[in-house]
């Protein structure tokens, strides 16, 4: 397993906030369908991404080191989740034990790995320490991606699982790298009167072209030229929801910020509302005048 703080190019007590910032950078750089992208780079990138901008998860990695496995989720020591035993390596072809995302012996995902076969010892552990066999359909994980504006409005996805067609709603305001549960629409019980497993949807948003989105809020770059910084003006504002008309105020300077309330992503939570949209001001210099602009330039030069 690769070094995750090493693939983000962040230092081991780098910030939430740089953790995000090298994340994007590097997802923007090598998203797959970018000229030069790299599927392999962009997976290994949001798997670090996943673990560090995690608090739990990034505890137990901090203190697990290679042992972790960032597919676990929560748990430390114990029946949550012990990990230790992983990378052991022994005669024989015996590679070590997996106890990550077990949920103790009767629930997922305890394996050995033998001469390079990886082996679910699930059942027969759950039946010897427990006395039952497990009885729960496996989850089952899809990847979907989808655009800024999908993510604004929520969508409808539909999966062919099993032979079977199903229906998620994608809620509106969902943000990249988060995973949605849809109980019992995972496999089926190995056997009778068992319980069905779970539909895990993880969602990956593409780079906007126009947009950047930083939690609930989204930035534009608006430029002006430097003669309506100045004089003041109204221009046209893309916005997620569509256009709107925005007064930039006379002295306007570059790298001012104009905030336009609720006019960014919605809120998830229940008493979260609507981010904001932050036009972020750009004033173009001219590179090359009339003689008759540089005359005017000029005089207000003398004015000023």
């Amino acid at each position: 397993m690769a070094d995750y703080y090493k693939v983000l190019g962040v230092e081991k007590g780098a910030s939430k906030d740089e953790i995000k910032k090298a994340y994007r950078t590097l997802a923007h750089k090598y998203h797959p369908d970018k000229g030069g992208g790299d599927e392999e780079k962009f997976k290994e990138i949001n798997e670090a991404y996943q673990v560090l901008s995690n608090d739990e998860k990034r505890t137990q990695y901090d203190q697990f080191g290679r042992t972790f496995d960032g597919a676990s989720g929560s748990g430390g020591a114990g029946a949550g989740g012990f990990q230790g035993f992983r990378g052991f390596s022994g005669a024989n072809g015996f590679q070590g034990f997996d106890f990550s995302n077990s949920g103790g012996f009767g629930g997922r995902g305890f394996r050995v790995n033998f001469d390079g076969q990886d082996i679910d010892l699930s059942d027969i552990l759950g039946e010897m320490f427990t006395g039952r066999r497990r009885n729960r359909g496996r989850d089952i994980q899809v990847d979907v991606e989808l655009t800024l504006e999908d993510a604004f409005t929520g969508v409808k996805r539909e999966f062919s699982l099993n032979g079977e067609k199903i229906r998620v709603d994608i809620p509106a305001g969902i943000d990249t790298d988060v995973a949605l549960r849809f109980r019992g629409k995972g496999e089926a019980p190995p056997e009778k009167g068992g319980e069905q497993g779970d539909l895990l949807v993880r969602v990956h948003i593409k780079p906007h072209r126009t947009f950047v989105r930083n939690g609930q809020d989204i930035y534009y770059e608006a430029h002006i030229s430097i003669v309506d910084a100045t004089l003041g003006t109204t221009i046209d504002v893309p916005t997620l929801a569509g256009t709107e008309r925005v007064k930039i105020p006379a002295g306007t300077a570059s790298g001012e910020q104009l905030v336009m309330r609720g006019k960014g992503m919605p809120g998830q939570a229940r008493f979260s509302g609507t981010g904001s949209q932050i036009v972020q001001i750009v004033v173009d210099t001219p590179r090359s005048l009339s003689r008759r602009a540089k005359k005017l330039l000029e005089e207000l030069r003398q004015e000023l």
